[in-house]
């Protein structure tokens, strides 16, 4: 987690996003600039979202991983993480993709720690 994190902070880091003049922003194609940012938007949302699971993930505790039908994209990894309240107990499930099926992905249960 800390590793993709890091990634991608460096990758923010190296868009080298720094105020320049008129004429040099003038001089760049508005493609380029939009594609740029759009970029941006997407890493810093990625590393926002990466820090929100961390935080969770923190204060609960992982009770196991099984399988659940439907298809989480292999762009995302570190994949997703949603609230849970059910049969376990409450907290968070987390969806990563499997890369031995589209059809299938791995769900793993973190529950919250109880005191």
């Amino acid at each position: 987690m800390k590793n993709l994190i890091n990634e991608l902070s460096a990758e923010l880091e190296a868009l080298d996003f720094e105020e320049t003049g008129i004429e040099s922003m003038l001089e760049r194609p508005v493609q380029h600039i939009s594609e740029r940012s759009v970029k941006y938007q997407e890493l810093s949302k990625r590393l926002e979202d990466l820090e929100t699971m961390a935080a969770l993930l923190h204060s609960t505790t992982e009770s196991h991983t099984s399988w659940s039908r439907g298809y989480v994209s292999r762009k995302k990894p570190e994949g997703t993480l949603a609230k849970y309240a059910g049969k376990f107990g409450k907290g968070f499930v987390k969806f990563t993709p499997s890369w031995e099926s589209t059809r299938y992905c791995f769900v793993t249960y973190y529950l919250e720690i109880e005191a």
